[in-house]
């Protein structure tokens, strides 16, 4: 069995994995919470609380530092559990084992992908494959699905209100630039494994299994 971490989205409030979550859900550190910390995150952790300090919203601050530490909550709501496990996972993941087990191989050496459970709890299982890049040769990205099965799935007893992505426009670049004027400059970054790089918080975790 393999365990992954979730796909979670920040919106200066709640967390959880997006609504329509057909894409990849290794997320950052299952270990990392509860005292379990890397000293790769904890470094990290130090450099988030020092460029913190002087955020004016002090409670979205102490939020997301706590988040790092312990790990996210994903937003799943336990009260309406309606989750059934998949039989099985997609096609590609038997035509493409070897991709598989390379991907999960690398997850795991860098502590993204963990083989037991902490929580305690029995492990939901989504079904998983993988699917090529586009205009990417020989690249692959790994699908687990938790907006399956239908009516049964992770994603359905999640609130789309907590995790429905919202991104910025390009009207909003261009209010800022008249905003700040004439010689601003613009940047564009792409944060590479971004969404695996988030811990979900252990008493989640389960929620994230495959096999």
């Amino acid at each position: 069995m393999q365990h992954l971490r979730g796909q979670v989205q920040i919106r200066g409030g709640p967390i959880g994995i997006g609504a329509a979550a057909s894409a990849p859900v290794y997320g950052g550190g299952v270990g990392y919470g509860r005292g379990n910390t890397l000293p790769s995150l904890s470094r990290a952790v130090a450099r988030w609380e020092a460029g913190l300090r002087s955020h004016p919203d002090r409670e979205f601050a102490a939020w997301l530092v706590r988040g790092l530490k312990s790990g996210f909550r994903i937003g799943f709501d336990y009260e309406a559990y309606t989750c059934r496990a998949a039989r099985k996972n997609m096609r590609s993941a038997k035509e493409q084992a070897d991709v598989v087990n390379n991907y999960l191989r690398d997850e795991r050496a860098q502590h993204r992908v963990i083989d037991s459970l902490f929580s305690g709890r029995t492990a939901h299982f989504s079904p998983f494959g993988e699917i090529p890049k586009p205009r990417q040769p020989s690249k692959w990205r790994l699908i687990l699905d938790l907006s399956s099965p239908h009516g049964h799935s992770v994603n359905g007893d999640i609130d789309p209100h907590l995790c429905s992505p919202s991104y910025s426009r390009v009207d909003d670049a261009a209010t800022r630039i008249l905003a700040l004027g004439r010689g601003t400059l613009l940047t564009k970054m792409d944060i590479q494994s971004a969404y695996r790089l988030i811990p979900v918080h252990l008493d989640d975790c389960h929620l994230l299994g495959m096999r």
